[in-house]
């Protein structure tokens, strides 16, 4: 049920404790995710909730197109998988839906959803009357500034859900958005994000794999998050086809470069754990930029084969380095360890 105008401004107050104290609040502070522990089923409180709205998490991407179909956003230039069969949060302008476009893996699951809430012309209330009514089976979680949108968020593992919203007085006032002339609710709303951090566990071959990791004699350092930001953070969904779970591996693995034993396969571990059959290399490729504006380097990818249907590969960044041709030898070294083609890009400017 919408409360009534006076209600989310309330609530606003209470939180916060000062009659307008979301535009107060400091830009470089956002606020912190609200980190939900796991049930004592062991389930992850975020795919509960989930599963209680309807949305299927689980199922191939392909299954849930045919049941759903593709169709165009009614208001933003891309295409969405409507779940009409989810249920709606209040004020849903449309049904739960998710992004749909030819380079993500039909055989893996869909790991983003969205939604837009308006309940009434006020950013911060929409919000925050979204925030209620997840809180009811979350929690509250913290809601702040973060320049010049109101968010909050859940997190679990490596799922999350996010509210963001753009006050309008906060936005520069020249900035058109055919959307808004389309539907100018959007103005006002709240926007949903769900990720469902899925990531595929490592198979019983992959573990033996990863079990006699080879470590490659490289001076070049891999570039790498920390181990709790790589447990914590959901792979992009064009990446699911060759990262996998790291629980276990970590402590092996992090900041490394290496290979399966009989070189069956590429393994590294930078902001994830990524485990690529030699079968599925196609090749290697250094992109190489010369000091202009920028200070110049260069960046170390892996092309891999996809089953995407819109895309000829995949490309993986493996790590970077100052130095434009700082990375040479590891891509030749790569090439040769693995019987694979590698390019050196052209010298182009860091501009």
């Amino acid at each position: 049920m919408m409360a009534d105008a006076r209600g989310p401004i309330g609530f606003l107050k209470k939180l916060f404790g000062a009659s307008e104290p979301v535009a107060a609040a400091r830009r470089d502070e956002p606020p912190e995710p609200k980190r939900l522990a796991m049930l004592p089923t062991g389930e992850n409180p975020i795919h509960v909730l989930l599963d209680t709205l309807g949305l299927p998490w689980r199922a191939p991407r392909r299954e849930i197109e045919q049941t759903f179909g593709v169709r165009p956003h009614p208001h933003y230039r891309y295409e969405i998988v409507p779940i009409e069969s989810a249920t709606p949060l209040p004020g849903f302008l449309l049904p739960w839906s998710a992004r749909a476009f030819d380079r993500l893996t039909p055989e893996l699951p869909i790991t983003e959803f969205e939604g837009t809430a308006w309940l009434m012309s006020d950013a911060q209330a929409n919000l925050v009357q979204t925030h209620a009514e997840l809180a009811r089976h979350l929690g509250p979680a913290p809601i702040g500034q973060r320049y010049n949108t109101l968010i909050c968020e859940w997190r679990a593992g490596t799922a999350s859900i996010s509210l963001i919203a753009w006050p309008p007085e906060w936005q520069a006032q020249n900035l058109a958005n055919d959307a808004h002339e389309a539907e100018p609710r959007l103005i006002t709303a709240c926007f949903i994000r769900v990720q469902t951090g899925f990531r595929m566990p490592v198979s019983e071959i992959e573990a033996a794999w990863l079990a006699g990791f080879c470590r490659i004699d490289t001076n070049v350092t891999i570039d790498a998050a920390s181990a709790d930001r790589i447990l914590e953070t959901a792979p992009g969904e064009t990446q699911l086809e060759y990262v996998r779970d790291p629980a276990g591996y970590l402590p092996q693995l992090l900041g490394k470069l290496g290979h399966a034993p009989d070189r069956e396969a590429l393994i590294f571990c930078n902001q994830q754990l990524f485990v690529i059959p030699a079968r599925d290399i196609l090749g290697f490729e250094v992109a190489r930029l010369l000091p202009a504006k920028g200070s110049g380097g260069s960046q170390l990818y892996v092309r891999c084969r996809t089953t995407s249907p819109g895309a000829s590969h995949k490309q993986y960044s493996i790590t970077s380095d100052g130095a434009p041709d700082g990375l040479n030898a590891l891509a030749q070294q790569l090439g040769d360890l693995f019987g694979k083609p590698v390019e050196l890009g052209p010298y182009e400017y860091d501009a």
